[in-house]
């Protein structure tokens, strides 16, 4: 090694150098297409799924919504549009559970969830049931001068008078 020319000695530092740069690069890019694939899938399987849950929440409170419409109706026609939104919204919202359930096939623990879920929703549609053959018999309610803006506050007995 002492008999090599300096500048023998320093061309195979920088070969050795940038072969040990190449390799180091070699690892790091295959390490980042196998993260890459981890984040697509976590993306695909965990993100997509938690946000059709999350819709499907919304959903089930849309249907509270319509519940309140089709209460406050004043004629049969809005009581027959509320009760159509309120279908509309809960099958929506039984769609997008199961939406999310398919991308949540390979963990146990959310299927276990999904399971008690299902359970609730047995419970729920007993309830709904309830509910809208009451809402079948209730009385419309009866219109009155402040109705325009009772969507938007409760009407107090002092607004009435």
């Amino acid at each position: 090694m002492n008999n090599i020319k300096m500048s023998v000695r320093l061309v195979m530092a920088f070969v050795l150098v940038a072969l040990l740069g190449a390799g180091v690069s070699l690892f790091a890019i295959r390490n980042m297409s196998a993260l890459d694939d981890t984040d697509t899938t976590l993306y695909e399987q965990e993100i997509v799924g938690l946000s059709l849950a999350k819709e499907a929440n919304v959903q089930r409170y849309a249907w509270a919504v319509g519940l309140r419409d089709a209460m406050l109706a004043t004629t049969p026609e809005a009581r027959a549009a509320a009760i159509k939104r309120m279908n509309d919204w809960r099958a929506w919202s039984h769609e997008l559970s199961a939406l999310a359930r398919e991308k949540a096939q390979d963990d146990p623990q959310l299927q276990a969830a999904f399971k008690k879920l299902d359970e609730l929703w047995k419970a729920d549609q007993q309830a709904s049931e309830g509910l809208m053959k009451l809402l079948a018999e209730a009385p419309l309610q009866a219109a009155h001068r402040c109705w325009p803006t009772c969507a938007i506050r409760w009407c107090s007995p002092g607004y009435l008078r």
